[in-house]
C-alpha cells in the first residue's frame, strides 16, 4: 500500500503518493513529477506533460497528444481537430464537419452538418442529404428516396417498387 500525504495550506497544495509528488497554488497553477510523466499546468493558458514515450501540450488555441505508450495521437488548432490510432482516424472542422474511418471494420462516416451524412463499409452504405434525399445499400438492396415525389426499393433479383410521384407506381416480382 503506497503512503499518500496531502497537505493545504490556504491555496498551497502538496501531495505525495509514492514517488509521486504535486504541488500547486489552487485552482491555477499545479506542478506534478513522478518516475513515468511530469506535468506543469498553469490555467487557463496551458498544460504539458511529458514522459519517455508520449507528450501532450495542451492550449486554448492547438493542443497534441502523442506518444507510443498512449497507442493514439490526436490535436486541434483552432476549430480543426484529429485523432490517429494503429487502427482508426478521424478529421474535422467543429462543429461542422466530422470524419471517421474505422480499417478494421473498413468503415468511413462522414457528416457534414446540417445538410450530409454518409456511413459506408464493403456490406453496405448509408448516404442522407437532409431532409430531402437518402440513400441505402447493401449486398441485396438498394433504396433510394427523394421526398416528396421518388421512392425505389430494388431488392436485387426479387422484386422492385418504385414510384414517381404524381405520375405513377410499378412494381415487379420475380417469378420463381
Amino acid at each position: 500500500m503506497t503512503d499518500v500525504h496531502t497537505n493545504i495550506a490556504g491555496p498551497f497544495l502538496y501531495r505525495r503518493s509514492g514517488p509521486m509528488r504535486t504541488y500547486g497554488l489552487m485552482p491555477v497553477a499545479f506542478y506534478r513529477t513522478g518516475p513515468a510523466w511530469t506535468s506543469a499546468t498553469l490555467l487557463p493558458v496551458f498544460h504539458v506533460a511529458a514522459g519517455p514515450e508520449r507528450l501532450r501540450v495542451l492550449t486554448p488555441i492547438a493542443g497534441v497528444s502523442s506518444g507510443r505508450g498512449l497507442g493514439t495521437t490526436w490535436g486541434y488548432a483552432g476549430p480543426c481537430w484529429w485523432q490517429r490510432s494503429a487502427d482508426r482516424s478521424g478529421d474535422g472542422l467543429f462543429p461542422l464537419l466530422w470524419h471517421f474511418h474505422d480499417r478494421p471494420r473498413q468503415e468511413r462516416t462522414v457528416l457534414l452538418l446540417p445538410l450530409w451524412y454518409s456511413r459506408t463499409s464493403p456490406e453496405s452504405s448509408f448516404h442522407a442529404g437532409f431532409p430531402l434525399v437518402w440513400h441505402h445499400r447493401t449486398i441485396g438492396t438498394r433504396s433510394t428516396v427523394v421526398l416528396p415525389i421518388f421512392f425505389d426499393v430494388n431488392r436485387f433479383h426479387e422484386e422492385r417498387t418504385t414510384v414517381v410521384l404524381p405520375f405513377g407506381w410499378r412494381h415487379y416480382t420475380a417469378e420463381d
